[in-house]
């Protein structure tokens, strides 16, 4: 069976924390500031993505590496990279 969601977002495993079954991921907003935001998580996606449903927009920049470190609020000096599913899965498989 496939299931379509309209506006869903592929978000690496690796930006999204789980709390008693609450997922959340830290955004980097324009002003280079740490925002934590409750997301909607519907499935996962081969073994490094989960698909989101609501509480991110398309362009919006997660927090990767460091989440232990990083709190709401705090400044950040982002280094933006691009991550696509075959480097992903490649990265994990070897």
């Amino acid at each position: 069976m496939i299931h379509v969601i309209q506006g869903g977002l592929l978000v690496p495993l690796r930006c999204v924390q789980e709390m008693q079954g609450n997922y959340n991921v830290f955004v980097v907003n324009e002003a280079s500031e740490v925002e934590f935001r409750k997301i909607e998580v519907v499935s996962t996606y081969q073994t490094s993505y989960m698909i989101v449903a609501s509480g991110l927009e398309p362009g919006e920049r997660l927090i990767y590496e460091g989440l232990q470190k990083v709190r709401s609020g705090a400044r950040v000096n982002p280094v933006v990279q691009d991550i696509s599913i075959s480097e992903s899965e490649n990265q994990d498989n070897g």
